[in-house]
């Protein structure tokens, strides 16, 4: 028997403990029932471990989040005991006893007074039923390992066209490597220069111009070789919504109809108060940095100070002076940082909010993404994105926050090693 497992490396390699049960955790229950319908020798290897690797197979993040029938009777049970807080020792002791006994026939052990929210940004604080374990991965998105329970319910196939976004000109230039690594996070400090100083101008045209310099060389440097088999594996490959379905956690694709309108009635209002339709308004909306951003947004390649824009944010009392110093202190690589930016003025402002409460607005420059390019067919015709729906060119997808190639692309050979 040993010898028959040997043949094969990876029946061979599963038959240590110790890596099974650590691939196990990768693994959902559709996962390893595939693995183990490979071969004979692997399906040999991992039934000898068939319970513990069931047990120890990938969970949803949220599969201790208490289910809301739990929760409604945890919060009957802790009443209760309110009630009988001022009743006889022998009373209250019984009472804590069913709480406990009825914890532990649900298999969870004690419910939390106050149970961490399964969404804490939608207000929600359990679970409807219990979460799958036969269906388990991570959201395409943001990476969050969820269920499909958990998982959004999926938008129907004709929703599909409106969730591309255009890419600015950098973006469509860089190779489609470029597009493979992974995203830039927000909290990152912009090197740009502050507006308040008096050498603003010519410490803008100087960071904008080392800026495309740098630009280039980073792009350059994407181009690196995939000779390796592991390679692809730590590259956040293309948009497979269209082939192989939305997998989304509810933080991620709780708005995506909203988003795909906004963004979709930004082009309508921008072809109506344009400067180029009659004799124009004199808006300048689409001149400069009013025109619709990259569709990467913060994550956008350009480095240069057209990415860059001014941003009016609320801003607490206590942060008011952190954010100050954290203005100042990623201005101060390529310009002088005025001394009074945490005095109120032009780049913080005091406003009497409702209730007589002061608030604070503090204007920073945040990386919002360079502006994109609008054809001429385009503002004829009133009808957008008409060269991403057709694949003509490169997009950008607004629901997994990946690149969505060309058919141009798809031809490259990097290509091959990327799940499409």
């Amino acid at each position: 028997m040993v010898q028959a497992l040997t043949t094969n490396k990876l029946a061979a390699l599963l038959t240590c403990y110790p890596v099974a049960l650590s691939l196990s955790s990768h693994l959902d229950l559709n996962d390893l029932h595939a693995l183990a319908a490979t071969c004979h020798g692997v399906h040999a290897s991992l039934t000898q471990y068939a319970r513990q690797l069931k047990s120890r197979s990938l969970r949803c993040s949220h599969d201790g989040t208490p289910v809301l029938a739990e929760a409604l009777s945890a919060q009957r049970d802790r009443a209760n005991l309110e009630e009988l807080s001022r009743a006889t020792p022998w009373t209250q002791g019984l009472a804590a006893s069913q709480t406990q006994a009825r914890s532990e026939a649900t298999g969870r052990g004690p419910v939390p007074a106050q149970p961490t929210g399964l969404y804490a940004s939608m207000a929600v604080s359990s679970k409807i039923s219990s979460c799958a374990r036969d269906l388990v991965g991570p959201c395409r998105k943001c990476g969050t390992i969820v269920c499909r329970n958990c998982a959004v319910k999926p938008l129907s196939n004709i929703r599909l066209k409106e969730r591309l976004r255009r890419l600015c000109k950098t973006c469509l230039d860089a190779p489609i490597e470029a597009h493979f690594h992974g995203l830039n996070p927000p909290e990152d400090p912009i090197d740009v220069p502050p507006a308040s100083s008096a050498s603003s101008m010519r410490s803008e045209r100087s960071f904008s111009g080392s800026s495309a310099s740098d630009s280039v060389s980073r792009l350059e440097s994407f181009e690196v070789s995939t000779h390796t088999f592991t390679s692809s594996a730590f590259l956040r490959g293309p948009c497979t919504c269209e082939s192989r379905g939305v997998f989304l956690c509810a933080p991620c694709g709780g708005n995506l109809r909203a988003a795909d309108t906004t963004y979709q009635r930004v082009f309508t209002w921008r072809s109506r108060y344009s400067t180029h339709i009659g004799g124009g308004l004199g808006t300048g909306l689409g001149l400069g940095n009013q025109g619709q951003k990259c569709g990467r947004g913060a994550s956008c390649l350009d480095t240069s100070s057209e990415a860059v824009c001014w941003v009016e944010t609320d801003c607490l009392e206590d942060k008011s002076q952190d954010t100050a110093d954290h203005d100042g202190h990623s201005l101060s690589r390529v310009g002088t940082p005025d001394s009074s930016s945490n005095k109120p003025g032009y780049l913080q402002q005091e406003v009497e909010g409702i209730g007589g409460v002061l608030k604070k607005k503090v204007k920073r420059r945040v990386k919002t993404g360079a502006c994109t390019y609008e054809y001429a067919d385009e503002r004829e015709s009133g009808k957008y994105l008409q060269r991403e729906r057709t694949g003509a060119v490169r997009s950008w997808c607004g629901w997994c926050a990946r690149v969505v190639p060309s058919l141009k692309d798809k031809q490259e050979p990097c290509m091959d090693q990327m799940e499409v």
